[in-house]
């Protein structure tokens, strides 16, 4: 989503505008392809605040996108995961337009910490953690017959609670379907991230997300994508022919057990790639120490302010005792120094 550049179905949906007689509109978050996404309150609901995504009038006669926008919420409704953003609702938004509410995340996206660190990627612990949660919401979308087809980092959220979300299933379908909501069968997803069978319109499983999932994994790691091109056809060459890179050594501290995990998950082959994300949840802790995994204190969404209110806290006891003792100090010094002069006086 992007803040800049705000549509003009914005003015619709000015802040205290009331949506379908029930959601008061907060405030402005963001824009895609299929619809802006607004901030607001559930006055139905004890005024829980909630997350609007409106799809744009100007689309909402096109059959694809309509279909899409509907099997959202169709899909992501049934799936109820710590790890996945719940779907609340879907109407009628008036002035031509429909939405969906949302379970609010207060926080932000990988893409927003991958941003704040770049050219770096995230600490390893930290990687670690996201991963394992995003393995775990990818299998039980899986288990309930779901395929995101969209998994990076601006679609995967983490709370303010330190808790992985992936969001966006608007290009997911089931897993049973067969049906197809391209024209004329063109990839559907992010290049950067798609799998060899989405880029050449090949018949997709789960596996799809699995090699988009490895990839995300790398640039975590490394603070950019293994494979990118400002060229569609380049592009896709490299996702088709070229081997991820060696990115594991001793000198960057990653190990190399992350780089089996992500040739794995990227692999061109289907059938030499993980089949499943369970099979990558194994993977992770075998390797790692999952219950050593704190979530506290390490995640990226640390702002300035808040680790000001954590650093105060935490020193806020000792100071005051070094201060009271600082204190203590020096009036022993001044009586002990005004001694010789008290009893001279006497």
């Amino acid at each position: 989503m992007d803040k800049n550049d705000t549509p003009p179905e914005l003015k619709t949906f000015p802040i205290g505008h009331i949506v379908a007689e029930r959601y008061e509109v907060l405030g402005y978050l963001g824009h895609g392809g299929m619809g802006m996404v607004l901030k607001a309150k559930d006055l139905v609901l004890d005024n829980e605040t909630v997350v609007l995504k409106i799809l744009f009038p100007r689309l909402k006669s096109d059959q694809n996108t309509f279909a899409r926008f509907r099997r959202e919420v169709l899909l992501t409704r049934k799936l109820s995961h710590p790890n996945i953003v719940r779907i609340y609702d879907f109407g009628d938004a008036g002035n031509d337009t429909l939405f969906i509410s949302m379970e609010f995340i207060e926080g932000e996206s990988l893409r927003n910490s991958l941003d704040r660190f770049a050219p770096k990627g995230l600490p390893l612990k930290q990687v670690v953690s996201f991963l394992y949660q995003v393995a775990q919401g990818l299998s039980y979308a899986h288990s309930q017959g779901v395929i995101h087809r969209d998994i990076k980092p601006a679609n995967i959220l983490i709370s303010r609670n330190f808790e992985v979300k992936i969001s966006d299933f608007g290009v997911a379908r089931s897993i049973e379907s067969t049906e197809r909501l391209t024209a004329t069968d063109e990839a559907v997803g992010s290049p950067i991230y798609m799998a060899p069978e989405q880029l050449d319109s090949s018949a997709i499983d789960l596996r799809s997300d699995l090699y988009a999932f490895g990839i995300m994994a790398y640039e975590l790691l490394m603070g950019s994508p293994p494979f990118y091109s400002d060229h569609w056809v380049m592009l896709v060459k490299m996702h088709m022919t070229h081997p991820i890179p060696q990115f594991a050594s001793k000198a960057n501290g990653i190990p190399f057990w992350m780089q089996d995990l992500v040739n794995k998950a990227c692999a061109k082959d289907l059938e030499k790639r993980f089949q499943s994300a369970q099979d990558i949840i194994k993977f992770i802790a075998a390797h790692y120490n999952i219950s050593s995994l704190n979530l506290e204190g390490m995640s990226a969404l640390d702002s300035s302010a808040d680790s000001s209110k954590r650093f105060s806290a935490a020193w806020t006891l000792p100071l005051l005792i070094t201060l009271a003792l600082l204190v203590l100090g020096l009036g022993g010094y001044f009586l002990f120094s005004q001694l010789p002069k008290l009893f001279g006086d006497i």
